[in-house]
């Protein structure tokens, strides 16, 4: 380390003597003359390492999909088939002529991850869901493009200026990736339970919460939309609030939906925490009821700030909602009729079924791994405790807590025809207060015709122009 002397001040040169640049020949006021000797030296010494050795200082690249290593698609997916994304890429899309700067991974799993990016020339960030490059993926991918132009066609039509479900904004490919553009959401209901510290949030603002979730799934529902994973880290909060009562909600991830008028290309959907019976036991002809009951399960989530039926596998789940519902299945058709029925009840007398014992369970399916419950942190044992919730934890009138534990047990009733829809559940007492409900008539033939002709006219019918043959 070498010294030298500046207007009486002994500079350190961490890289060996270097005379002062020239500009730096000037006097110094002494309220200034600290921050500036900061900055030139600052920039000196930048200069200096980039000419070490003559050769320039490369930054590192923060790589931002894990694993990082090239296998597919001549290096650009790894091993999962997910595009390798690294901080500062360019996805381009060439139709619009619009760039966008990948900045961060916002999550990723099955369908492929979800980058935080920048439009290039602009200060507006989005998010963009890249999808594996597997034939799976980019066939449910179609589908959801569908549902998403569907449900924005129809908002359209009907006037909904707010219909709580997140907006397409874009779709392009990118080295064989389909790449969907939504707006930036700030964060999801489980993360804003978890600044909660998992207290649950008032009957008050459960109610404001469960208005707008409900509005999404009624525009859903008119339109034959099954979403298929409702939960909460699928409900976003658009802008972060001071005060939650004036956050707006958008339902995001139709990854999985589907129409009901198609076939149902897959029977293991939903989380387990938010999973339907009519799901457990395999049944295919599911409807929109299987969004209402993973509804009934968030509202209660809501309120007490864990997980109404929390479980390792399906027969705990299975265990779970039968000790919170009822212990004997009486004459409920759809059980009778479902493939796995017998796989976890005994058939007894009068159409009645029982979940067999854990012991007879795994004596039966050795293979099948199961464990007790999750140990829940709420004294929930059954929909009835709720009442005993209410009077230790909540100051609010009884008759409105009266009418969630109602609205409540009406998205959770096991058999899928006796459970509330969404139309129903806007228009049930709990929720009236602040929202009438609405009802809306609509030709749904009509409305796919029309959707029909605008992707043959759009870039939606060349979406996929491009993908390789699989």
């Amino acid at each position: 380390m070498s010294k030298f002397q500046q207007d009486g001040i002994t500079i350190c040169s961490l890289g060996g003597f270097q005379k002062w640049p020239s500009s730096a020949q000037h006097s110094f006021t002494p309220h200034k003359c600290g921050l500036r000797i900061v900055k030139q030296f600052t920039s000196h010494y930048k200069d200096y390492l980039q000419k070490f050795n003559g050769k320039p200082i490369q930054m590192p690249v923060r790589i931002l999909t894990s694993p990082k290593e090239g296998k597919y698609n001549d290096g650009y997916d790894n091993e999962n088939h997910d595009l390798i994304i690294r901080q500062y890429d360019k996805l381009y899309n060439s139709k619009k002529n619009i760039t966008y700067i990948c900045e961060a991974l916002l999550g990723s799993g099955t369908f492929g991850q979800v980058i935080k990016c920048s439009i290039e020339g602009t200060k507006q960030q989005v998010a963009i869901k890249i999808i594996k490059n597997q034939c799976a993926f980019h066939q449910q991918q179609k589908i959801e493009i569908r549902v998403l132009r569907t449900l924005q066609t129809f908002s359209k039509e009907q006037n909904i200026q707010k219909n709580c479900i997140i907006q397409l904004n874009d779709q392009f490919l990118h080295k064989k990736h389909a790449c969907l553009v939504f707006p930036l959401m700030a964060q999801n209901l489980l993360e804003v339970m978890k600044t909660n510290k998992y207290e649950g949030f008032s009957v008050s603002l459960v109610r404001k919460f469960l208005n707008q979730i409900v509005t999404g799934l009624t525009v859903a529902e008119l339109c034959g939309v099954v979403h298929a994973d409702l939960k909460p880290e699928n409900i976003m909060i658009e802008q972060k609030q001071p005060i939650l009562d004036d956050c707006n909600l958008q339902i995001i991830d139709f990854g999985s939906s589907c129409f009901l008028n198609e076939k149902h290309p897959y029977i293991y959907i939903q989380s387990r925490f938010y999973r339907a019976p009519e799901i457990i036991l395999e049944n295919r002809n599911y409807t929109t009821k299987i969004d209402i009951w993973s509804l009934g399960c968030i509202a209660v989530e809501l309120l007490l700030g864990s997980p109404l039926f929390p479980c390792w596998d399906q027969y705990s789940c299975l265990e779970r909602i039968i000790q919170v519902t009822s212990p004997i299945i009486t004459k409920q058709g759809y059980v009778k009729n479902a493939p796995a029925s017998l796989k976890y009840f005994n058939q007894l007398q009068n159409d009645t079924f029982q979940l067999k014992s854990r012991e007879q369970f795994t004596a039966e399916y050795p293979q099948i791994q199961t464990k007790e419950g999750y140990n829940s942190t709420h004294p929930i044992k059954k929909l009835t405790d709720l009442a005993q919730y209410y009077n230790q934890q909540s100051t609010k009138d009884q008759p409105t807590f009266n009418q969630f534990i109602d609205f409540v047990q009406k998205c959770l009733e096991w058999e899928p025809n006796a459970r509330m829809s969404a139309q129903d559940a806007s228009q049930h007492p709990f929720l009236t207060g602040q929202n009438q409900g609405f009802e809306i008539n609509i030709d749904l033939e009509d409305l796919f015709a029309k959707l029909d002709t605008q992707s043959n006219q759009s870039s939606t019918s060349s979406f996929y122009e491009d993908q390789p043959e699989f």
